[in-house]
């Protein structure tokens, strides 16, 4: 019989989703209250800054893990406002180069 490889834990993939997110997150201001209000926008329920802080927190022993639905949503909502802060800044360049 052939041997399995190992699979991955649910972490270990939520880890390897989220880690891009993570750093973006670090690297940009106001960012984690964005996905905040975006994942409310997205529900329809209030999620709190602070929640997706832990989701998304550096130090792994404070980390928690989002639930699988809301993981996927996390991902797509910092995906959207990724996509929107390039094209203010896009806009902002060709402003001050004074490119319509």
């Amino acid at each position: 019989m052939k041997a399995t490889p190992p699979t991955k834990t649910d972490t270990q993939v939520a880890d390897e989703r989220l880690a891009p997110i993570r750093l973006w997150a670090q690297a940009n201001h106001g960012s984690i209250k964005r996905i905040a209000d975006r994942l409310s926008e997205k529900t329809g329920k209030p999620v709190m800054r602070q929640t997706v802080g832990r989701w998304l927190h550096k130090d792994v022993k404070k980390r928690q893990q989002p639930s699988y639905g809301f993981g996927i949503l996390l991902e797509q909502a910092a995906t959207e406002i990724q996509d929107e802060m390039r094209r203010e800044a896009d806009a902002a360049m060709r402003e001050a180069a004074g490119v319509s």
